[in-house]
């Protein structure tokens, strides 16, 4: 998937944890812009949370994914991995 550098931008502040406000702030934007833009991105990756924008993003892939999908991708990349001790 293709994402524009403001996409890009914007991705990068959710991954950090940041809020609208600050991600509107750094980038000199409304805090109604990036809710906006952020919705856009939910749509064009399918996701379903801020977290699963980042998580897709980072994996560098899109489209429809599981809760449960969602869970491994989070609890892996705290390095817990199914089936391990």
């Amino acid at each position: 998937m293709i994402f524009t550098p403001r996409e890009r931008d914007l991705i990068a502040g959710l991954g950090q944890g940041l809020s609208n406000r600050e991600i509107a702030a750094r980038h000199n934007l409304t805090e109604g812009s990036v809710k906006v833009a952020v919705h856009r991105l939910y749509r064009k990756t399918g996701s379903v949370s801020r977290l699963d924008l980042a998580l897709r993003y980072r994996a560098g892939e899109a489209g429809p994914r599981s809760p449960n999908d969602l869970m491994q991708m989070h609890l892996s990349g705290m390095g817990w991995r199914e089936g391990a001790d």
